[in-house]
């Protein structure tokens, strides 16, 4: 991607399983929070195929199956405490990232996250990982479409002043790149992620990259 004075173009990135290891803790506040509520844990690994999608989600695939949405308004209350108090001990940016991130931002275009993590979460985390790199942070507000629905990219876009084909979304998962697609942009897929190299699989027409630094080739090279 050709890099142009004036920020006219948007580099977007999905957060969990894209900048972030963060499955262990997911699935630790999870369980704290089943446990809360007196269901039974999920083993750790269930939860890469429960993540990306939004926290009712997250929420739904969590709990038995014979659930209220009660349980999901409680678990998620509970999610938010106990994922706020202890993610930090077992969540790390990818290796690679933090540089790749630095090189990107160099080039002089806008920054941003958008996940549909849970919004202050996903703003804490941007802020503890990666201080000062991102210009907009976007995550789950309710009431708010999450992807793969392209309305909040749009937002970002807007608010950059970018058009579509001016704009990347970077994500590990096909709702990644299903949103970029619902809008226009162009969509990245990172085969380092929770999605892993699932993402082959049917995305001959998408740009797929193996490390970080295959990133930076592909948007700076």
């Amino acid at each position: 991607m050709e890099t142009k004075p004036g920020r006219k173009y948007l580099v977007c990135f999905d957060l969990d399983g894209t900048l972030l290891d963060s499955l262990l803790g997911i699935a630790q506040a999870s369980n704290r929070a089943l446990e809360k509520l007196g269901f039974p844990a999920k083993p750790v690994e269930k939860y890469r195929s429960y993540v990306g999608y939004g926290p009712d989600y997250l929420s739904a695939s969590s709990l038995p199956e014979v659930h209220t949405r009660q349980d999901q308004d409680n678990w998620g209350r509970y999610y938010q405490k106990y994922y706020a108090e202890s993610n930090a001990a077992c969540t790390v940016p990818y290796p690679g990232v933090p540089q790749m991130l630095e090189r990107i931002k160099e080039s002089g275009v806008w920054l941003a996250v958008l996940t549909n993590k849970f919004h202050n979460l996903a703003v804490e985390q941007v802020a503890r990982y990666f201080p000062g790199m991102f210009d907009h942070v976007m995550g789950y507000v309710k009431g708010v479409p999450v992807k793969p629905n392209p309305y909040v990219l749009e937002i970002l876009m807007n608010e950059c002043g970018v058009a579509p084909e001016q704009t990347v979304y970077v994500g590990d998962l096909e709702v990644d790149i299903e949103t970029a697609l619902a809008c226009g942009a162009r969509p990245v897929g990172v085969l380092w992620g929770f999605g892993g190299t699932g993402l082959r699989s049917g995305l001959k027409e998408v740009d797929l990259v193996e490390t970080p630094e295959e990133l930076v080739d592909l948007l700076l090279g």
